[in-house]
């Protein structure tokens, strides 16, 4: 006697990774992962130390994870050029897969141990005056952009303020334990300048004169010790000798 019966067959889709895994599998049951898909950074800027950007590494969009699936070494990956990442195989993985990216010379600012330095195909810039958008500053002889301090140029010697950048204003300047005068930004020198307090003798090197005597037009001037003059009459007592 036949009896009738129904069968239901179920299929499964392989993934594409157990596809990838079916294929390149050895003999040993470890998968390559030489057709692995691996993602880094392509470009990065030379730094003078080594570069060692983190790889993404996956087998056919499964994520594998690094110390347990593989290794990564570098190569190049100093100086300007083109470095190498090679991933090897560890565990049940085996075989390698190598990509490149590229380290580009330094160009503009940068900042270094907190001092700001400008390079042009990586070379530092120094003894030069820049301009950019925030105005004109100088860059020293190491190449550190100057801060509260004086720079010269074709004009004369010119301020530098905290932020390194030139002033344009015209005001008082501390510096060193001395008052100076700058006019936009450029140091006054052997003047009289007058303010709200009086008339005062800018010297040689800009410094404000203090207890000392400055020669006018009429003849020579005391200066007190706030670096006005004293339009008083009385006896002064200078290297010694009293004046009066």
């Amino acid at each position: 006697k036949w009896v009738d019966a129904t069968y239901e067959v179920t299929t499964h889709k392989p993934t594409s990774y157990e596809m990838y895994r079916a294929k390149y599998t050895d003999a040993s049951g470890k998968i390559s992962i030489a057709g692995a898909q691996i993602t880094v950074t392509e470009k990065v800027q030379y730094t003078g130390k080594a570069i060692t950007p983190v790889p993404t590494v996956k087998l056919n969009n499964t994520a594998l994870k690094e110390g347990t699936d593989y290794q990564v070494s570098y190569s190049d990956n100093i100086n300007v050029g083109t470095a190498t990442v090679t991933i090897t195989g560890i565990n049940r993985y085996t075989g390698t897969r190598t990509v490149t990216f590229e380290i580009s010379p330094r160009n503009g600012w940068i900042k270094e141990n907190g001092y700001w330095y400008f390079y042009e195909n990586n070379e530092r810039v120094t003894n030069e005056w820049k301009k950019d958008s925030n105005g004109w500053c100088y860059l020293g002889a190491d190449g550190k952009m100057v801060t509260n301090d004086w720079a010269k140029d074709g004009k004369g010697w010119c301020w530098i303020a905290a932020n390194g950048y030139m002033p344009v204003e015209t005001k008082w300047i501390q510096y060193a334990g001395g008052w100076y005068h700058i006019t936009k930004g450029y140091r006054d020198e052997n003047k009289w300048m007058k303010d709200s307090k009086g008339w005062c003798w800018l010297q040689a090197d800009g410094r404000m004169l203090t207890n000392g005597w400055a020669k006018d037009s009429k003849g020579n001037c005391w200066i007190g010790p706030d670096g006005y003059m004293e339009e008083v009459t009385k006896l002064v007592e200078y290297e010694g000798d009293t004046y009066g």
